[in-house]
Order: structure tokens, then C-alpha cells, then sequence
């Protein structure tokens, strides 16, 4: 008791300013150890970390923790890491088949990554609703590239055969084009 009510001066001193040389002379006297409670009760936490945290807004990829955020990220790499060279040197229906699953995995690993630099680097303390915006436009952005992909696999060549056309010879048509445009 003695303790107690030389700490509560101490603070009551030091709120005003003034710490008691009497105070602080006192020896220290051993303390009962506290009793160990049972559960720790925490008071909700407020601010703008708490508040992204509990409704950040990500309509398309609505997982909150963490660490289940960045499993999912690691597998999308992994199965990207296994796909990309199966599709780039297998043909027919296995490059189709690579080309379906690039289209759900490629956009999901995107938005993953992108979504943990929006939720790390953009807060809303100026702007409250600037994070959610901005996770609103990723999910936007990420649901055209998964369309994007969609139809480039359904009604052009495919994504694997668009990609390997970056590397290949122009055809003789366009060459010849590009021949007559150099010599004009």
C-alpha cells in the first residue's frame, strides 16, 4: 500500500511538473508476484491501421490475415514457376490447358502482390477512403486482366503462342512490308 501511494505521487508530481525528493529517496520493497490471470483481456484497437485491417475493402480477394494472404501468394508461384515451362515447351492441348490455368493464377498472383503494397503504403489518414478506393481499382484492374487473357485464350491464338510470337520472325509478308519501308 505504502508503494502504491508513493507511485501515485510520484505521478500526481510528475504530472505537475514536480518530482518530490522524498519520493524518489524511498528504498524499494519487494512486491507480492501478481496472480496470474486467466485470459488477457485487450481493448480494441482504433486507428487507421485497425480500421483497413477490419474492413479493408478488397471485394475480389477478401482474406484479412496475413499469413494465409501470403501462402496463397507463394503457391500462385509456385504453380507459375511449374506451369510456365511446361506450357512454353509442351504443344497442343497441355500449352491449352497451361493457358486456363495462367489466366486464374497469373491475375491472382498480381493481385496479391499488388494488394499487400496498397495495404503497406496507402493510408487513408488524410483521405479515409483512399485505401478502399484503391483496392476497389485493383480488383477492377485485376478482373480485366483475368477477361483479358480469357478471350485472348478463347478467340485468338492463346496466351502461351502470343507470348512466343514476341521471339519469332516477323512473316515473309511483313518483312517484305518492312524491306519496302526501309528503302523509301
Amino acid at each position: 500500500a505504502m508503494l502504491a501511494a508513493s507511485r501515485a505521487a510520484a505521478r500526481a508530481g510528475a504530472r505537475h511538473g514536480v518530482l518530490t525528493q522524498r519520493v524518489l529517496a524511498r528504498p524499494a520493497r519487494a512486491v507480492a508476484a501478481p496472480r496470474r490471470v486467466a485470459a488477457v483481456v485487450r481493448p480494441k484497437s482504433t486507428g487507421a491501421a485497425a480500421e483497413s485491417q477490419q474492413a479493408s475493402g478488397d471485394w475480389l480477394f477478401p482474406i484479412k490475415r496475413a499469413s494465409t494472404t501470403k501462402q496463397i501468394w507463394h503457391y500462385t508461384q509456385y504453380g507459375l514457376a511449374g506451369i510456365i515451362p511446361v506450357a512454353l515447351l509442351g504443344g497442343g492441348a497441355v500449352t491449352t490447358a497451361c493457358d486456363y490455368a495462367m489466366a486464374v493464377i497469373l491475375p491472382l498472383h498480381f493481385h496479391i502482390g499488388m494488394r499487400s503494397v496498397i495495404v503497406d503504403y496507402v493510408h487513408g489518414l488524410k483521405f479515409p477512403g483512399l485505401q478502399r478506393g484503391a483496392l476497389a481499382a485493383l480488383g477492377v484492374v485485376t478482373t480485366l486482366c483475368f477477361l483479358g487473357i480469357v478471350k485472348l485464350n478463347v478467340s485468338d491464338v492463346g496466351l502461351t503462342r502470343a507470348v512466343k510470337g514476341f521471339w519469332a520472325a516477323p512473316p515473309a509478308k511483313a518483312a517484305e512490308a518492312i524491306e519496302d519501308k526501309k528503302d523509301e
